[in-house]
């Protein structure tokens, strides 16, 4: 075991205790194992400690384990919980799964169902030990473009706050090359709209595009009305907007098999040198990610190369209008929509 350091054992037989006690040693001898008699005296416990695993009964005197996993789901929503139960206590374990127990022993168990269960919440623990020591990828980035004053005036480039004038030699010569802006937008695929996407998940996401264009960057974009989205402009050099719509595409399929992630993007044509026509191609991009509203639910890639020609067709006063509410709702100002 290498990430379970800390574990907890309440039951009142001290019998059952000193057994459990000695697996874990013979497992891991550097592991702490603190025997409780009752639920009290393990909740007491953990308010002055701190633990990675509580092993329950579930009839013990003073406070059962029912109450006490209750309990520790509460406060400590991190602790893993396993239960230890008895045939006809069934009812009363089904009862403490709502509080989120991990697993469950049937008494009488087996020692290797036993180490079956600590060997899977060792890894579960890894994963999150993993998780935290990483830090979020898409926080790096933002982190940067706060820190470094030329990706600063890039954004500002992108957004249409600055002049191309304005940035460093050496940023444009790096965009007088034939390039295209893509914008990216992704969301987990949930039911719950409260849930957003892990720091591992994003990370993994970032990393991907990141390797995919080696010849690109990525400029973080501020977030929507949805909180749940996320937004990043990709500047690609040296690329024609057919090369960059294949490459999106090709990591488009890899995240519908996931089922994970939904994830969209607007490619615009491709301008040479990007830098002197940057902001017209972001609005190409711009353009074409609108098409996202037509495909909530399964993501898409929208190119110019396909999608241009429709845009090419909307008339200039409803392009206008349209170009308006968009701003609008980028903003949060619904209401202005509807005037």
């Amino acid at each position: 075991m290498n990430y379970m350091k800390h574990i907890v054992i309440a039951d009142d037989e001290r019998l059952q205790c000193e057994m459990l006690n000695q697996i874990l040693k013979q497992k891991d001898p550097e592991i702490i194992v603190y025997m409780a008699a009752n639920g009290q005296e393990a909740y007491e416990y953990l308010q002055k400690n701190q633990a990675d695993v509580l092993v329950t009964d579930i009839q013990m005197p003073v406070m059962d384990g029912i109450e006490l996993i209750r309990r520790v789901s509460e406060e400590w929503p991190e602790i893993k919980i396993v239960l230890i139960s008895a045939y006809q206590e069934f009812e009363y374990a089904h009862k403490a799964l709502e509080y989120r127990a991990v697993d469950y022993l049937l008494k009488p168990f087996r020692v290797e169902k036993f180490l079956d269960i600590i060997g899977k919440i060792d890894d579960e623990l890894e994963g999150t030990h993993r998780d935290s020591a990483q830090m979020n990828y898409y926080e790096k980035i933002v982190q940067l473009y706060h820190k470094d004053c030329r990706m600063q005036k890039l954004a500002q480039l992108l957004r249409g706050k600055t002049s191309v004038q304005r940035i460093e030699e050496e940023q444009y010569q790096s965009l007088c090359d034939e390039g295209v802006i893509v914008l990216l937008r992704w969301k987990r695929l949930s039911q719950n709209k409260q849930e957003g996407i892990t720091e591992l998940q994003q990370e993994k996401l970032l990393q991907e595009i990141d390797q995919s264009f080696s010849n690109g960057y990525l400029v973080p974009l501020d977030k929507g009305v949805d909180a749940q989205e996320y937004r990043m402009a990709l500047v690609v050099q040296g690329s024609t907007a057919e090369d960059a719509e294949d490459q999106i595409k090709l990591y488009q399929e890899k995240l519908r098999q996931r089922k994970i992630i939904i994830f969209w993007s607007g490619i615009s044509r491709a301008y040479k040198p990007l830098a002197e026509h940057i902001s017209r191609a972001v609005e190409d991009a711009e353009e074409m990610v609108a098409f996202s509203f037509f495909t909530k639910n399964v993501g898409g890639v929208f190119g110019w190369s396909e999608y241009g020609e429709s845009v090419n067709r909307i008339p200039k006063s409803v392009s206008g209008m349209e170009k308006k509410m968009q701003e609008q709702i980028h903003k949060g100002n619904i209401e202005a929509t509807l005037e």
